[in-house]
């Protein structure tokens, strides 16, 4: 009988994960440390993902999902929420030991967080707004902006903007 009531709640557990994309109440909670994902709650037979964006999906074990970065109404989007990086492109690249990577598969996979992009970077300009600098840095032939925002009445104070105008950037920041 006791092992039939618990076959029977895995069963119904995963059920209302999956019927109603909500998170398995039998699961293992894994943070991820940027990215687009949140967190992950692992149940038996299926992942319930949270992604940055507020989209929710539920999908059985072994089906790979991703997913799609925040954008906001200026069109920047979010690369990696612990660091508060945004750009005006989906996944903006850079080099790391001569080798073109992308900015959010590093910062999910690194701890070193914006300093790898600051270090490849050379200061351009710096505004007497609260301090913000704008760094540029190349990846073979394209030239790309790191924006430290540091205006004090703006939406993105303390935030990275990251991209190919820093024009836009800065009248962003």
């Amino acid at each position: 009988i006791a092992l039939g009531v618990l076959v029977g709640v895995i069963i119904l557990d995963t059920l209302q994960a999956k019927i109603f994309d909500n998170s398995p109440l039998l699961k293992i909670r894994d943070n991820l440390d940027g990215g687009s994902i949140d967190y992950i709650d692992k149940g038996l037979f299926v992942n319930h993902y949270h992604c940055n964006n507020n989209e929710k999906v539920t999908t059985w074990k072994g089906t790979k999902f991703a997913c799609s970065l925040a954008e906001n109404e200026q069109g920047l989007y979010l690369i990696n929420k612990n660091y508060n990086i945004y750009s005006d492109e989906l996944d903006p690249v850079f080099m790391v030991n001569e080798e073109k990577t992308s900015i959010k598969d590093y910062l999910s996979n690194s701890s070193d967080g914006p300093n790898i992009i600051h270090n490849n970077s050379k200061p351009i300009l710096s505004l007497n707004d609260g301090g913000t600098k704008v760094y540029e840095y190349q990846v073979l032939n394209t030239k790309y902006y790191y924006v430290e925002c540091h205006k004090v009445l703006s939406k993105y104070n303390n935030a990275i903007l990251i991209g190919k105008d820093y024009n836009k950037l800065l009248a962003l920041c």
